[in-house]
């Protein structure tokens, strides 16, 4: 995995989103790209999560767009650490 800044915008915004709707969820810390082009975010004393490069892309570029019911929608517990964004096409 390699460290990046890419997109930090929509990861942050992403993350605080989400955050109310699972408790699992901490502040965020920094984040990766892994080897199947997502990004793991490394959170505080909560784990990590592994937000799609789409749908950050897509936050960073207009926050208003994205509805936190999809978010919800498309997102699910893996385990105690781990919540896992699916790629949404919003178009």
């Amino acid at each position: 995995m390699k460290k990046t800044n890419e997109n930090l915008a929509g990861v942050i915004g992403i993350t605080d989103l989400a955050r109310p709707h699972n408790q699992k969820i901490g502040n965020y810390i920094e984040h990766y790209t892994n080897e199947n082009c997502k990004y793991e975010v490394v959170l505080t004393d909560k784990g990590a999560i592994t937000i799609s490069i789409e749908l950050a892309q897509d936050f960073s570029a207009n926050p208003t767009n994205i509805n936190i019911n999809i978010i919800i929608d498309k997102c699910f517990s893996i385990n105690e650490v781990n919540l896992f964004f699916m790629s949404i096409n919003f178009n």
